[in-house]
């Protein structure tokens, strides 16, 4: 067999594959298009009540997780980060991470892993597509005691304010969701 007729079978395949993609595109964006702008509405809304309704769920068994992929600091800095950043809510026990690509620090991950333990836990949840509002009272190993604010869209974007009794803060901004689907990992604890 000449090289000419090894890559015309090599390209056969490969064409073949590529108009299966291209046609399922096609029809992907006609379906969309055949959508009227109040079947869009529509199903839109019904993404969100479902998101709502499972993150009640997630919030009323105590099982979440917030990472985040902003932190803000107590004068209102913001930091922009990837990875590893994220409060953890399983049952009693609560986790507070940072981490950082610039260096080893306490936790190994290049920031801060601190450990402890719920002592008050408290939530609300808005009618329609408002937001629940998560409140806990919390004791952490390292820190002491402090209080955990977390505020959380019908669509996942959520706002956590961790505050330690000596005027500590910070702020995680990111996405509520299952702690079974998240791939954090977590660090060493500070203490």
């Amino acid at each position: 067999m000449g090289e000419d007729q090894r890559n015309t079978i090599m390209r056969r395949p490969v064409i073949l594959v590529l108009a299966v993609i291209l046609s399922l595109n096609a029809v992907s964006a006609q379906d969309k298009a055949d959508l009227t702008r109040k079947e869009r509405k529509e199903l839109k809304a019904k993404r969100l009540q479902e998101s709502k309704e499972a993150l009640t769920e997630f919030t009323k068994n105590r099982t979440l997780i917030l990472e985040a992929n902003v932190l803000r600091g107590k004068y209102l800095q913001h930091y922009n980060v990837t990875g590893d950043n994220f409060i953890l809510i399983d049952g009693d026990r609560i986790v507070l991470q940072t981490a950082s690509a610039w260096g080893v620090g306490f936790n190994g991950l290049g920031g801060i892993t601190l450990e402890g333990r719920i002592t008050k836990y408290a939530y609300e949840v808005a009618d329609g597509n408002g937001p629940i509002t998560i409140n806990a009272e919390v004791i952490m190993t390292g820190a002491g005691f402090g209080s955990l604010s977390i505020h959380v869209g019908a669509d996942g974007s959520a706002t956590a304010t961790f505050r330690d009794n000596w005027g500590g803060r910070v702020t995680f901004i990111g996405n509520m969701g299952d702690p079974e689907d998240s791939s954090v990992f977590e660090g060493m604890s500070f203490i």
